[in-house]
This record gives C-alpha cells, sequence and structure tokens, in this order.
C-alpha cells in the first residue's frame, strides 16, 4: 500500500492536465480506464460490505484493491503508460472506493448483497470480484 501512496504522491498528480498531451488512443484509453475504475470502485465498495463480518473474506475487498492498483502502477513503472495517468487513476479509484466497517449496516446495501451474491461472486471471482488487471482496458486480448 505504501508503494502506491508514495508513487501516487510522486507522480504529482494535475487534474486533467495529462489529458491535453495525450495521443487520441491514450485519451481513448484513460476514458475507458477511468469508466472501469469507477465501476471497479463501486463493486469493491459493496463487496467490502457485504463481507464485512465474514472473518476469512473481510480482507478481500482491501487487499484486491492494493493490489490490483499496483498492478496498474506497475505499468507506469515500466513506461507502458504515463506516470502522471496512472497517478490520476488511482487517486480517483481510491477516494471512490467505501471501505465499511464491521459495524456498518445498510438495509439498501444488505439487499443488493443478496440479491446479487455478492459474497459468492467473491469466492468464485464472479463478474463484481473481477480483479481489475481483467477488466476492459486492462485485460489483455
Amino acid at each position: 500500500m505504501f508503494r502506491i501512496a508514495s508513487a501516487a504522491i510522486a507522480l504529482g498528480l494535475s487534474g486533467g492536465a495529462a489529458l491535453a498531451q495525450d495521443s487520441v488512443e491514450e485519451r481513448q484509453f484513460w476514458a475507458a480506464a477511468f469508466e472501469a475504475g469507477r465501476v471497479y470502485a463501486q463493486d469493491m465498495t459493496l463487496i467490502s460490505y457485504c463481507v464485512r463480518n465474514d472473518d476469512d473474506l473481510a480482507a478481500y475487498a482491501p487487499v484486491t484493491l492494493v493490489s490490483d492498483l499496483d498492478h496498474v502502477a506497475e505499468r507506469a513503472r515500466t513506461g507502458a503508460v504515463s506516470a502522471r495517468r496512472v497517478g490520476e487513476f488511482i487517486r480517483e479509484v481510491l477516494t471512490s472506493t467505501r471501505l465499511a466497517t464491521r459495524e456498518a449496516s445498510d438495509p439498501a446495501l444488505d439487499q443488493q448483497c443478496a440479491e446479487r451474491k455478492v459474497a459468492e461472486e467473491v469466492l468464485k471471482l464472479g463478474s463484481i470480484a473481477r480483479p481489475l488487471s481483467m477488466r476492459p482496458p486492462f485485460a489483455k486480448p
């Protein structure tokens, strides 16, 4: 986690300044990446809530979040993508993801947990639990 936080700080995050410097392909990639990041953050927030009382699964959301974001940061370290963009992406995902406490209670979320069978999906790495690296545009064809 500290690698991600220090990388994000060191990257000099600057809102959308990098967008103007990106090629058309890069802009398309990052538009898709930020959309995937928003969905991913929503999924991880719901997962965190749904498994908050399961001692075996409760660590899934924060551990997976850190691992997935580190994978994205690795692409910047190898020069595959812009470090500035990766930093903006990481900040967006981190600020959009809410990790639930054991005491959290929300009937609407309880209903979503049951309807979407979140705990089961986590155990079999179903669609809601799919790692960020396996989601477009990060998934390799």
